[in-house]
């Protein structure tokens, strides 16, 4: 699935064209400052602890393993088949793509109850299947 963003007339904001919903982003510098924000932790040690988790799941992901948050959601590793026919999009030259990992995420049950009811850009909401 591809995601094409552009902006929207009236408030400069990025809209996703395939589903008209306003495009969010937190990053990880916003996830820090939240954290630190909810505990009595030092700004620093609650970096530390962040850069520490993601470490990890990247650790665990490169070697193999699927981590399961309780919850939230799955990350696991699945094997995208290569082809001979792609192309690469910048120059169009015909290329071969070996066969490869790809990390996919499966929202858990609660995260999925969560969002579910989320409102749709009032502007307009014909929803998009996709």
């Amino acid at each position: 699935m591809i995601r094409i963003f552009v902006p929207h007339p009236e408030n400069c904001a990025a809209f996703s064209v395939l589903d008209n919903m306003p495009v969010k982003k937190k990053t990880k510098t916003d996830l820090v400052d939240c954290v630190y924000e909810k505990s009595s932790c030092k700004l620093n040690t609650v970096k530390s602890i962040i850069e520490s988790f993601i470490d990890e799941l990247r650790s665990s992901l490169e070697n193999g393993y699927t981590i399961e948050l309780r919850g939230f959601g799955t990350f696991e590793l699945r094997e995208r088949k290569g082809r001979e026919a792609a192309r690469n999009p910048k120059t169009g030259e015909k290329v071969s793509v070996e066969n490869h990992s790809v990390i996919v995420f499966r929202a858990g049950r609660d995260l999925k109850k969560a969002v579910w009811d989320l409102p749709r850009n009032s502007d307009n909401p014909e929803i998009v299947d996709g």
